[in-house]
């Protein structure tokens, strides 16, 4: 986490110097074809070296999916409850209801 940190302290600290040389020296389009030659050496570098952790396999994928399905129609049951029994506003107070007390100016 530190080195990824690292960078995006030293991109916010170098960006504008690096960027006012480029334009410079040789125009504003320069700077989008090294930002785009840098993120894709970053994304080639990390299909490389980054390894999956995940078992992927059929069995798995379908497991993960029923999963998915049973969650959304929990959800939608749910609310659709909350709405029939106490109406929008009470589902609205349900879902964004905790997110009240950490809001002090609303």
């Amino acid at each position: 986490m530190a080195p990824g940190m690292t960078a995006f302290v030293a991109g916010i600290g170098l960006g504008p110097g690096i960027g006012g040389y480029l334009v410079d020296t040789m125009g504003a389009s320069s700077c989008f074809f090294l930002v785009g030659a840098l993120i894709s050496t970053t994304a080639v570098t990390n299909y490389m070296l980054l390894k999956e952790t995940y078992p992927v396999g059929k069995a798995n994928a379908e497991k993960l999916l029923d999963s998915m399905k049973q969650e959304e129609e929990s959800f939608l049951t749910s609310s659709a409850q909350i709405i029939q029994n106490q109406g929008i506003v009470s589902l609205l107070h349900h879902f964004f209801g905790p997110l009240s007390s950490n809001l002090c100016n609303v």
